[in-house]
């Protein structure tokens, strides 16, 4: 976790060093997606961590279903 927190610390400060301007709009572009991705799985693997069970459902034989009247 220190890892991730540490890389977007250290894209943020890049992208406060960066000057805007037409020749730097792509690499700030690549930066801030990137620091999206990060947070994004940063919270993916906090959320991840309950226990969850699932239920299934087993299929068997053949169905059709129709939608008349729409």
């Amino acid at each position: 976790m220190d890892d991730i927190q540490a890389k977007i610390i250290e894209l943020e400060e890049e992208l406060t060093k960066t000057k805007y301007n037409k020749r730097t709009q792509h690499h700030i572009g690549l930066v801030k997606a990137k620091i999206a991705k990060l947070k994004e799985s940063q919270v993916s693997r906090s959320r991840g961590k309950g226990k969850t069970t699932g239920y299934s459902v087993k299929k068997t034989g053949d169905a059709t279903a129709v939608l008349v009247g729409f």
